[in-house]
């Protein structure tokens, strides 16, 4: 009886795993990336935002149609593989004549349930003075309960951070005023309604204050210094930029500054050369020739963040150790000597400054970036101004002579980024403009989203990963910690899974194929402004290894004297849940994980390999002991045979 119900359990199983395997999308042997229809084919409009919004642990859109005044939902329905429009969950601003520049979708008022902050403006224009609108729409995973109206900004668009340290989401900024007056607040959020506060941050040593911010920033909420604990990243008005450093006792005090390249375009942050320490990459442009023949040129840069490294059999001595990834390091330094060891320059083409979807409001297009071929090393997605050939792939390589890296960043081993012939793919449509990463099917590989133009209408095309390697990966998402895996108030239960939490940090390391260990690092949510379009989880690549991951450290912005956990021994090709929920008394430890695994596309393959080695293995057996059986009788007929002749 429990043979039959364990073979029944383990059938049940195998055939949920081939279900879920076999509902993939169907995808040719190309080895590359590959076009494919997710039910955006009808769609007018632009994917602004992501967000798991009925928490079932896959991702949802938010798509903004081409007139700017309407905001949808489309769920990732599994079964049939697509995204479908949820009707219930329009945000259409058509009646107040108001055109949406921004969206947030974030848990404002703190339950659990994701909810969606707007920003609009009442002329497409980009002026720092103009009044920006917002309104936040409070979501039950199923549509909007109901919408407040936020006190105004200025046009440069608030950033969304933790400024308190208690895992609430704040907004900086500034708010409207006539008179032009540019004056630091906070815009707090509570249960209904949100208050505007001044405050100043200001260092007490030499009262510098926070610089004006320019307007596009490139703002940024996120851990710089190496303690896992998110720091304030700005640019200022001037062309310089601002660390000011989170500390769990005096808020944020001044940390570093530095003077950008003239005509820098939107910053990025990553991890680009694996080391456990997050970088910057951005664009910059200038002009060469005489008087007479001026023109431009475009590098892309990489500039690394020197921080202490991580210990290791040549360096022994100040040095991070593999059990102490989240030690602050002070002295780090963003370094912008081309002729040191940590700044990259690579020639590109001249890059698609502005979304053309928001026509004169001039919004940036920021260098996205994903680790495609998951070797650990981020690579980039970039639009360029050729009708042809628009976007552009640049993949990770190490750091030679030839690629134009120096001495020095060679030594350091630095990487650089080089194009890739997988663009080709990406371009056999005309009129894109565009594109992001996300992982459409939940299934560990880094796709890719395209936006254009078809008969002044805009398109969104979706082109599926479908390159053939052998390394591993990991996702994880750090969920707010509102409520544990179950919240519960005396109308309702639900699960807090659609929560996007901004400023989480993960730090891990893995061992490679030669047994060197190497961390890395990477942020969550860092950018909100002007259509960052992060992902709210990270998906981030392991490499060839043949090791679990050994040390995962989940840093989040909570001001407490840790405010970090470490995990052990962590599955590769698996999604992390890691929901922070403590008490006022507790610590770190009791923190919930959630570990699901995701089911291979070979699973079938190795289960029927598996049964049949076992068939073979069977039937080796049976006839090793039907040979035995035989071998045996004939022995007992040999010694009945001669008892019988000796009693003759």
């Amino acid at each position: 009886m429990l043979y039959n119900i364990f073979f029944v359990i383990l059938l049940i199983f195998i055939i949920n795993i081939i279900d879920k395997v076999n509902g993939r999308l169907l995808l040719k042997n190309s080895n590359t990336f590959e076009e494919v229809k997710v039910g955006f084919d009808t769609v007018s409009g632009s994917v602004v935002a992501y967000g798991d919004f009925n928490s079932d642990k896959f991702t949802d859109v938010f798509i903004l149609d081409s007139s700017l005044q309407k905001l949808s939902v489309y769920l990732w329905q599994t079964n049939s593989t697509s995204f479908e429009y949820l009707k219930t969950a329009d945000i259409d601003v058509s009646s107040e004549s108001l055109y949406i520049v921004n969206v947030i979708p974030n848990d404002f008022n703190y339950d659990g349930k994701l909810d969606v902050l707007i920003m609009a403006t009442k002329v497409k224009n980009d002026k720092p003075t103009n009044e920006l609108i917002m309104k936040l729409y409070f979501g039950n995973q199923k549509s909007f309960d109901k919408a407040i109206n936020l006190p105004s900004s200025m046009n440069i668009q608030p950033t969304l951070i933790d400024f308190y340290g208690n895992m609430h989401p704040n907004l900086l900024g500034y708010p409207f005023d006539p008179n032009a007056a540019f004056n630091l607040h906070i815009w707090k959020f509570n249960d209904t309604s949100v208050n505007v506060e001044p405050v100043t941050i200001k260092d007490e040593k030499t009262g510098r204050q926070l610089c004006k911010i320019s307007h596009p920033h490139s703002n940024a909420f996120i851990d710089l210094n190496g303690d896992c604990l998110s720091d304030l990243f700005i640019t200022c008005e001037d062309g310089t930029f601002e660390i000011w450093k989170n500390t769990i006792d005096k808020g944020f005090i001044f940390s570093k500054s530095g003077k950008l390249p003239p005509n820098t375009g939107p910053i990025s942050f990553a991890d680009m050369d694996g080391d456990g320490t997050i970088d910057m990459v951005f664009y910059e442009w200038i002009t060469t020739g005489s008087a007479w023949s001026k023109k431009k040129e475009y590098n892309l840069h990489i500039v690394y963040n020197k921080q202490i490294p991580l210990c290791s059999k040549t360096i022994t001595s100040n040095c991070r150790s593999v059990h102490d990834l989240c030690s602050a390091d002070d002295n780090y330094n963003f370094e912008f000597d081309l002729n040191g060891d940590g700044h990259i320059k690579i020639p590109i083409k001249q890059p698609i400054e502005f979304d053309s979807l928001y026509d004169k409001v001039n919004i940036p297009i920021p260098i996205r970036i994903g680790d495609i071929n998951m070797d650990g090393y981020p690579d980039i997605v970039l639009s360029v101004s050729e009708t042809q050939k628009p976007i552009e792939i640049y993949e990770s390589v190490p750091c030679t002579e030839k690629l134009g890296c120096s001495e020095k960043a060679i030594k350091a081993n630095r990487r650089t980024l080089v194009y890739s012939d997988h663009s080709k793919v990406l371009n056999r449509r005309q009129n894109i403009r565009s594109a992001a990463f996300m992982d459409i099917e939940e299934n560990g590989t880094v796709d890719i989203l395209l936006f254009g133009e078809q008969d002044t209408y805009k398109r969104i095309y979706t082109v599926i990963n479908n390159l053939h390697n052998d390394a591993f990966f990991m996702k994880t998402i750090t969920l707010n910690g509102a409520c544990p895996s179950i919240c519960s108030t005396k109308e309702e239960k639900y699960s807090p899974f659609g929560v996007n939490y901004i400023g989480s940090t993960f730090k891990f390391t893995v061992i490679d194929l030669v047994g060197q260990k190497r961390a890395n690092q990477v942020a969550q949510l860092s950018q909100s402004n002007y259509n960052a379009l992060q992902t709210p989880y990270c998906l981030f690549g392991l490499g060839r290894t043949n090791s679990y991951m050994e040390e995962l450290f989940v840093g989040v912005s909570r001001r407490n004297k840790k405010h970090y956990n470490i995990y052990s021994g962590m599955i590769p090709n698996s999604q992390l849940i890691i929901i922070p929920y403590q008490q006022e008394n507790e610590d770190p430890s009791s923190w919930q994980l959630k570990q699901f695994i995701n089911p291979s596309e070979y699973v079938p393959y190795v289960f029927i390999s598996l049964v049949c080695t076992i068939v073979i293995l069977i039937i080796i057996t049976l006839l090793l002991q039907f040979l035995e059986k035989r071998e045996d009788e004939l022995e007992k007929k040999r010694a009945l045979h001669i008892i019988n002749f000796d009693a003759f």
